[in-house]
């Protein structure tokens, strides 16, 4: 059986919230959970209890799989990796913005 890496699933939480431009506390308030807890989870101080991870997928519109770390982040990233990783989805999305913003 193989365990729960709950330090990655901080982590994605972290892409997938700032991906969203959300801050910890606009997450919190949309989950009904505490910006202290969204703060402890994305650090790996606090392990994601089932429901949590349920409601933080909903609120971001991502799968449980996407968050647990088995769809396209399933491997360990250093924070380098992680900056670049999260600066192109920030980019992709404002690109998005920006595209459809100018064509209206």
């Amino acid at each position: 059986m193989k365990n729960i890496n709950y330090s990655l699933i901080g982590k994605n939480i972290k892409i997938f919230r700032e991906s969203h431009y959300l801050s910890q506390f606009q997450l919190a308030e949309l989950c009904g959970l505490s910006q202290v807890y969204i703060s402890n989870i994305e650090t790996g101080k606090k392990n994601i209890s089932l429901k949590s991870l349920i409601k933080i997928s909903n609120a971001l519109n991502v799968s449980c799989d996407d968050l647990l770390g088995n769809n396209i982040l399933n491997k360990q990233y250093s924070n380098t990796e992680l900056n670049i990783l999260n600066k192109f989805l920030l980019d992709i999305q404002q690109n998005l913005f920006n595209s459809s913003f100018i064509n209206q």
